[in-house]
C-alpha cells in the first residue's frame, strides 16, 4: 500500500516538473518599445513586440488604477521601464514595468475612478485603448446642437394685375362723341339745330279721270 502511494506521489511530482519545464523553455515575447498616443476618447498604449509566442493579457481594476498583466513577456527597453505623467485629460499616469521573470505589468492611473481599456492584438503590437471613467456617459448626456434654420427664399416678383377697363354707364342726357365741326372752303358750316318735325301728312292722291276737275290737296 505504501509502495502505491509513493509511486502516485512520484508520478504527480514528475508531471508538475514537466509542465514547469515546458513553461520555462517557452520563448518569451520581447517588448522592445512603448508608445502612448492621445486619442479623442483617451490614449492608446502601444507595446511593440518581437519574437516569442502570442502573449495573454489580464486586466483588473484596483481603486482608481487599471492594472494589465501581460504573461510570458519580457521588457527589453534601454531605460528598463516606461513612465509618462498626464498623457491625456482624466489619466494621471501610465507605467510599464517588469513584474517577474516572464510577466510585464501596465499600470494606468485615473484622476477619479479607474479607467477602462480594450485590448487589441495585431501583427507585432499589443494596443490598450484606454478611456477615462465617465467619458462615454458625459458624451451621451450632451444635448445635440440645434439645427441651423433653413434659408428663407427671396420673394418672387409678381406682375401687377391688369386694371379692368372703365365702363361708362349709358346716359341719355350726354353725347358720347361730340359733333365735329364741318368746314367747306374754309367757311364753317353751322350744324342744324334740332327743330320740331311735324307729323307726317297723308300723301296727295291724283284726281280720278272724268268730270271732276278739282281734288283735295
Amino acid at each position: 500500500m505504501e509502495w502505491r502511494l509513493g509511486m502516485s506521489s512520484f508520478i504527480g511530482s514528475t508531471a508538475i516538473l514537466a509542465i514547469a519545464a515546458q513553461v520555462a523553455t517557452a520563448a518569451a515575447t520581447q517588448i522592445t518599445n512603448v508608445q502612448v498616443t492621445p486619442t479623442s476618447g483617451g490614449v492608446n498604449v502601444v507595446l511593440q513586440t518581437s519574437n516569442g509566442d502570442r502573449p495573454q493579457v489580464f486586466t483588473v481594476n484596483r481603486g482608481n488604477t487599471l492594472v494589465a498583466d501581460i504573461v510570458n513577456t519580457q521588457l527589453q527597453l534601454p531605460q528598463g521601464s516606461f513612465s509618462q505623467d498626464n498623457p491625456a485629460p482624466g489619466i494621471s499616469a501610465v507605467t510599464v514595468s517588469q513584474l517577474d521573470a516572464n510577466s510585464v505589468r501596465v499600470t494606468i492611473t485615473g484622476d477619479g475612478d479607474a479607467p477602462s481599456a480594450q485590448v487589441n492584438r495585431g501583427g507585432n503590437e499589443i494596443v490598450l485603448s484606454v478611456s477615462p471613467a465617465g467619458v462615454t456617459a458625459q458624451a451621451d448626456s450632451t444635448p445635440p446642437a440645434p439645427a441651423a434654420p433653413a434659408p428663407t427664399p427671396p420673394p418672387v416678383a409678381q406682375a401687377p394685375a391688369p386694371e379692368a377697363p372703365a365702363i361708362n354707364a349709358p346716359n341719355s342726357g350726354n353725347v358720347m362723341v361730340p359733333n365735329p365741326g364741318i368746314t367747306i372752303d374754309g367757311v364753317p358750316v353751322v350744324s342744324p339745330s334740332n327743330t320740331y318735325t311735324p307729323p307726317l301728312q297723308t300723301r296727295a292722291v291724283p284726281p280720278p279721270l272724268g268730270d271732276i276737275s278739282f281734288s283735295n290737296t
